[in-house]
């Protein structure tokens, strides 16, 4: 499990919480990010403020994935040099192939390691399971929680991540929350 300390849990209940079914779960990701309105859709993507990771999971794509890393400078070098080969990649492989995350993981730059692992692993490792974001909701909330909230039938999630930016709506369920206001 992954808590860093803007998160909170309501509940014991990992398991009720699908906590245990998928190699990652975490907090959905919508479009828009911090700053989503009610009404954006899901990003393909998951946060890891609140998150769990199967560990033999993780430890098997990292291994494949330093395996990976002259195999995508190769692809990358060709697909970038020959740009006609790109009609024999799938759409989902060449976005992961020239993704900033990924390059950045490869070069030592600058990543958000919760994309790699919700984004670029399961595409390039089918065998990783990532929750869907509809899944995810019952695990945790992070945007736009009054409206996953009311998809949840009033039910809280297993926890929350980064609450104490939005303690107007976390001050019923987080006491600290009311600090803040």
């Amino acid at each position: 499990m992954t808590y860093e300390l803007d998160a909170w849990i309501f509940s014991a209940d990992i398991e009720g919480h699908h906590g245990f079914t998928y190699d990652f779960i975490g907090a959905p990701i919508f479009e828009g990010f911090m700053e989503a309105t009610p009404h954006a859709g899901f990003l393909p993507q998951l946060n890891s403020g609140f998150s769990i990771r199967r560990i033999p999971s993780c430890l098997k794509a990292l291994d494949q994935l330093r395996r990976y890393r002259s195999r995508w400078k190769r692809q990358r070098f060709f697909l970038e040099k020959f740009r006609f080969l790109r009609r024999w990649v799938s759409p989902a492989l060449l976005q992961v192939i020239f993704d900033d995350q990924l390059t950045g993981y490869f070069t030592g730059w600058y990543f958000h390691e919760d994309m790699i692992w919700t984004h670029i692993v399961p595409v390039l490792f089918p065998f990783f399971k990532v929750a869907p974001p509809e899944v995810a909701a019952r695990f945790s909330f992070e945007v736009n929680a009054p409206m996953l909230l009311q998809r949840q039938q009033g039910v809280l999630p297993l926890g929350c991540h980064a609450w104490a930016k939005f303690p107007a709506f976390w001050q019923s369920y987080i006491p600290a929350a009311k600090m803040l206001l």
